[in-house]
């Protein structure tokens, strides 16, 4: 980060688990130094909710997103979005959606001051169906433990890397500690 980030940073983004390579990024230390450097930290986690478990007080992350239709298993057209209280306030969607400003309830006001809070980034007609499928699918993984099926697709993920390493081929997943998979993205040159 230090060599990266210096005094005209405002924003660092992240996926919390790399798609082409499975590299893990240590979502805590990047937290932590986002904020004593007061940038805003926002992870993508598309490959990780559902392989991993996530505090976002605890790593620092100011919003965090998803889409439902990869690791957390919901289908497409539904996702999560979580924005940290204090940050709302600094950050105006755009497009803005009807019934994310004040006066919603009010066809004719063309007032477009957003609701306080994450509601301000509401997008229109809630896709119904598809909240009940990421509770299912949320409610699922909360069943079979996410460390379980971490560890699971991890150790699936080493004896893939053993054998296809056996065969003479440079797999460029890493296996260090921050880069162990939580899916199978292996890529050989």
């Amino acid at each position: 980060m230090e060599r990266f980030a210096d005094d005209h940073t405002k924003l660092v983004a992240v996926s919390a688990i790399q798609f082409l390579t499975g590299q893990k990024a240590d979502l805590t230390a990047i937290g932590s130094y986002c904020r004593e450097h007061d940038i805003l930290f926002v992870v993508d986690a598309v490959q990780a909710l559902g392989h991993m478990r996530f505090d976002v007080e605890a790593m620092g992350i100011d919003v965090l997103a998803s889409g439902g239709q990869k690791s957390l298993l919901a289908p497409p057209g539904i996702g999560v979005l979580y924005v940290r209280e204090g940050v709302c306030s600094q950050l105006t969607p755009s497009p803005i959606a009807a019934n994310a400003t004040v006066n919603f309830l009010h066809w004719l006001n063309y007032d477009l001051t957003p609701l306080p809070g994450a509601a301000r980034f509401s997008m229109g007609t809630p896709n119904l169906l598809g909240a009940i499928a990421l509770l299912a699918s949320v409610e699922l993984l909360r069943e079979l433990d996410v460390e379980q099926i971490d560890a699971h697709t991890t150790g699936l993920a080493q004896q893939a890397h053993e054998a296809v390493n056996s065969m003479g081929f440079d797999v460029i997943t890493p296996m260090t500690p921050w880069g162990r998979l939580s899916r199978l993205h292996q890529v050989f040159r």
